[in-house]
């Protein structure tokens, strides 16, 4: 698995039945960016042992930044 860092900048609706960002929600942002095309039985998916930190920090600004590095 290769380091995966997610930074949203944008409107964040919270609602009962998931986060949003921008029209994207929160879970489906993070599955397309690990989960690659070559991953061919994406319903099973892939397992990992990771740490997950989420900040959420309300700002002015707005826009998309999505950054994977190699492990």
């Amino acid at each position: 698995m290769e380091k995966f860092s997610l930074t949203f900048l944008g409107d964040i609706e919270i609602r009962k039945y998931g986060i949003y960002l921008g029209d994207v929600g929160l879970e489906e942002a993070i599955q397309k960016a690990l989960l690659s095309e070559s991953d061919t039985d994406k319903e099973n998916g892939k397992r990992y042992l990771a740490r997950v930190n989420l900040t959420i920090d309300p700002v002015e600004d707005a826009g998309l930044n999505v950054v994977v590095e190699e492990a």
